[in-house]
């Protein structure tokens, strides 16, 4: 019983992981998608217009570029739409089992400790002990490392529409990437319930936590 208890909380573990990694993954397409976003196609057509001394935008120099920075910019709307919609899934899908799961994780590092202060240290059950709260402890950092890591490449993304070559598009497109940085600067942050944001600092209040409480019953 243990042993599937055991294995169906790992792979639970290993799903809620596994899409975020994916929604970072699409986070830095979506980056390398803005970074060259106002590129054209063919570079060799602006090799001509480089030795002119007051150069036109290029959505007046080529009509055709206007046509292709919407389609480009449709599309990462669309992907960034996306990302936001497979996070806010995944958190509603395992919102009961994450909460459940941090509060279980807290009291059983508490009760590990308390356990352990009592055993021999040359003892097998001491050593027994030791793995099994790092298994507890490892498990609950990748949890919170992977969120921070999703939510740090998202705000990553309005640094990528700055460092595109938006100079070079006229102000009536520039207020188009100006309300995509709006859009995004607001990071993509996976949370336990909607209210705790699940990253590094979680992970250190619940081992404070976990502390805490071993203190209070020790005192008893």
């Amino acid at each position: 019983m243990v042993h599937w208890v055991s294995l169906s909380t790992a792979t639970m573990d290993c799903t809620v992981y596994g899409f975020y990694m994916q929604a970072r993954l699409q986070l830095q397409m979506l980056r390398h998608n803005l970074m060259h976003i106002a590129d054209l196609e063919d570079e060799d057509s602006n090799e001509n217009n480089e030795k002119i001394e007051v150069k036109l935008y290029r959505d007046l120099e080529n009509m055709r570029f206007n046509d292709l920075f919407h389609a480009r910019l449709v599309r990462c709307v669309k992907r960034h739409q996306l990302i936001v919609w497979l996070v806010d899934v995944v958190e509603s899908t395992f919102r009961s089992s994450m909460i459940l799961q941090f509060l279980v994780m807290a009291w059983v590092i508490c009760m590990t400790l308390y356990k352990i202060v009592s055993l021999d240290f040359l003892s097998a059950e001491f050593m027994t002990m030791i793995a099994y709260m790092n298994c507890v402890l490892v498990q609950l950092f990748l949890i919170c490392y992977f969120g921070t890591q999703l939510k740090d490449e998202s705000e990553f993304v309005n640094q990528s529409i700055y460092e595109s070559d938006w100079p070079a598009v006229s102000p009536r497109l520039r207020r188009s990437l100006l309300i995509m940085m709006e859009r995004c600067y607001r990071p993509i942050e996976p949370c336990v319930a909607y209210i705790v944001p699940m990253s590094l600092d979680i992970f250190i209040s619940v081992v404070k936590f976990s502390y805490s409480l071993y203190t209070f019953l020790d005192l008893k």
